[in-house]
């Protein structure tokens, strides 16, 4: 028995993620984890992941479909029971192909066993189906397991069941990349991230921290939501949206070592989550924005028919309750950027110099390298704008044929390889963050404030001028015209006011 294991005695998790399987009965065109694999968690894993556990506050099963491994839920079940280790809630993400008896029996004995606690939520089980268009197309009737499950479940108040429609917006991870329609993945450019553990002697740099506390007996508290594979390896959660192939070479085994020193075996290489929370911040409105350029080139190609439904219909409000379930956490601004001080203070310019070179490596290797993802967009969009010029006239709209002969205009100089320059000048933007800017001033915003969106700048860039004209201008109506830019310019500072200051003390050095 090694020495950490003696000094920790009892552990608390707030949220597990346990890959109990990597079994499916389908092959979803989205799925993004690639092809199933015949492989469950085995009991030594368990034993050893459950080994000085004494609290779990949420539980979350995944796969592979978690159903096709009823065996290893049971035994999960039975080992905390003799253990003695509580458990607050129970999540399970089902495709809802197997709603036998078998299954119900089992959640109704996680039912009983479960000790509610109001800090986890409103229930102590949800059960999520799957009800996307991939899950459909490949087979699956959520509406019918819907139906039986609320049935079943029908007296035991604390069980929600809920269609989950949010993976209509796939990922391009996996089977996913090949979709027309798939979203760039930000995690994909991040760090591994740390996972925080409190105890009496830590400090930690968890943004939400004010929700937790050591309860008596507990020597160590895992706040991070953790996710431990089919093999025992132990990652931050928020990290594990990849491939298996790419799962069996991330994070540290169980097999090796026990829960705490396998995380900080694995926080040795990882970096801290408020890092990553500043670079994310920082690129996260160009990645966006430049994905949403071209999937509108691509709707108006007719190359997305019936995307855009899709998403609207995406019940985004229901996917948000469900994850929260009525405990939603709240941070203000200046918490926030208490936080990001206390870090910049312990880590000092190494830090902020690690937070940058993070920057770089997302614009420089994934988004404008060779192999970048805005590297093949451009390609593609020029080819769409080509397209647009020649079908320009048959655009019915008449606002949508102005925008269009603009758009048309740049084509024709991608077409005919015609004032390259003048090419390179409307472009410049784009070519840089995803982004096209075809007025000086809207750039000159985005200059001052890079993590502004797209739509913020060009609006704060217009409203400045409106401004300018209304001011020399006396009657009611042009006075009201006045006020309402000048609150659109107060809103967009204000919706900035954290990431601003985050980037003003990421310019510190430089200073």
């Amino acid at each position: 028995m090694s020495e950490s294991f003696i000094k920790t005695e009892k552990i608390a998790i707030d949220h597990l993620l346990v890959e109990i399987t990597r079994k499916c009965q389908l092959r979803c065109a989205h799925c993004l984890r690639g092809d199933a694999q015949n492989i469950n968690m085995s009991p030594k894993i368990i034993d050893k992941l459950l080994e000085s556990v004494c609290v779990i506050g949420t539980l979350l099963f995944t796969g592979g479909e978690p159903t096709m491994n009823l065996e290893g839920m049971r035994y999960f079940l039975e080992k905390m029971k003799a253990n003695n280790i509580a458990l607050h809630k129970l999540r399970l993400i089902t495709n809802g192909c197997d709603i036998s008896e078998e299954t119900s029996t089992l959640i109704k004995e996680y039912y009983d066993y479960i000790t509610y606690n109001q800090e986890y939520g409103n229930h102590k089980i949800i059960i999520s189906i799957s009800s996307d268009i991939y899950h459909r197309q490949s087979g699956g009737n959520p509406e019918k397991a819907y139906d039986i499950y609320k049935s079943v479940f029908s007296e035991y108040p604390l069980v929600e069941i809920a269609l989950y429609d949010i993976s209509s917006i796939p990922l391009a991870i996996g089977r996913a990349e090949s979709l027309e329609e798939a979203n760039a993945n930000i995690e994909a450019y991040m760090p591994f991230k740390k996972i925080e553990v409190m105890s009496k002697n830590s400090h930690h740099y968890c943004v939400v921290r004010k929700y937790y506390r050591l309860e008596d007996g507990i020597d160590e508290l895992i706040m991070c939501p953790t996710y431990v594979s089919v093999y025992g390896r132990v990652f931050h959660a928020e990290d594990s949206q990849m491939e298996f192939e790419q799962e069996d070479n991330t994070g540290v085994s169980l097999e090796c070592e026990n829960l705490i020193d396998a995380i900080k075996e694995h926080n040795r290489d990882a970096e801290y989550c408020v890092a990553c929370m500043l670079a994310k911040q920082l690129v996260k409105d160009t990645l966006l924005d430049g994905d949403i350029i071209v999937k509108w080139f691509k709707f108006i190609n007719r190359k997305l028919n019936g995307y855009s439904e899709r998403v609207r219909a995406v019940d985004v409000d229901n996917f948000n309750n469900l994850a929260e379930d009525g405990t939603k956490y709240s941070i203000s601004d200046d918490e926030a950027i208490a936080v990001v001080k206390e870090w910049y203070d312990d880590v000092g310019e190494d830090g902020v110099l690690r937070v940058k070179k993070i920057i770089n490596e997302v614009f420089e290797k994934h988004l404008l390298g060779e192999e970048g993802i805005y590297q093949r967009q451009k390609a593609e969009v020029a080819e769409m704008l080509v397209n647009l010029a020649k079908t320009a006239n048959t655009i019915e709209a008449p606002q949508a044929r102005g925008f269009i002969k603009i758009i048309a205009q740049l084509a024709n100089i991608v077409e005919r390889g015609e004032n390259e320059e003048h090419f390179k000048k409307e472009k410049r933007y784009f070519d840089k963050h995803g982004e096209i800017f075809l007025k000086e001033d809207e750039e000159m915003v985005r200059g001052q404030h890079p993590q502004w969106s797209h739509k913020d700048c060009v609006r704060y860039a217009n409203s400045e001028k409106w401004i300018k004209y209304y001011s020399g201008r006396a009657s009611n109506e042009d006075k009201i015209q006045l006020i309402r830019h000048q609150m659109i310019l107060e809103d967009i500072r204000k919706k900035y006011k954290a990431s601003d200051t985050i980037n003003a003390m990421l310019n510190i050095q430089e200073k």
